[in-house]
């Protein structure tokens, strides 16, 4: 049996950085995230399958804890594939905690990946 999963806050329990000319710069949210709509997530997901037809990008809709979250992943699940849920109505973007403690970098850069087409973020 899979444990609970725990998930953190993007932007609240962790800041965003990418490694940028040997330096950190941060990611900031520049819109809520509750402008956001299931369609738009299904565009973007649209949008990345015929930009990498080869990566099986997905949009998955699991209910956690009375919760609905929408996720976007990419191939199996794994370590280097770390998926982003989304919770549309508190306005939160989330990844679960192992992905952030084992590739905090690599959680970083696909938050910032799959959340600049939405023109939500930019890096400072």
């Amino acid at each position: 049996m899979v444990g609970k999963i725990r998930l953190l806050e993007a932007f609240k329990d962790f800041e965003v950085k990418i490694k940028s000319d040997n330096s950190f710069k941060k990611v900031i949210l520049t819109k809520s995230i509750k402008t956001i709509t299931e369609k738009d997530l299904k565009a973007m997901v649209i949008g990345l399958r015929a930009k990498y037809p080869d990566k099986n990008y997905r949009l998955v809709k699991r209910k956690i804890a009375g919760k609905t979250y929408l996720i976007i992943r990419r191939g199996k699940a794994s370590l280097n594939n770390p998926p982003v849920y989304f919770d549309l109505e508190a306005g939160k973007v989330l990844v679960p905690q192992t992905y952030v403690k084992k590739v905090g970098r690599l959680v970083n850069s696909v938050i910032l990946y799959r959340l600049n087409p939405l023109g939500i973020v930019k890096v400072r």
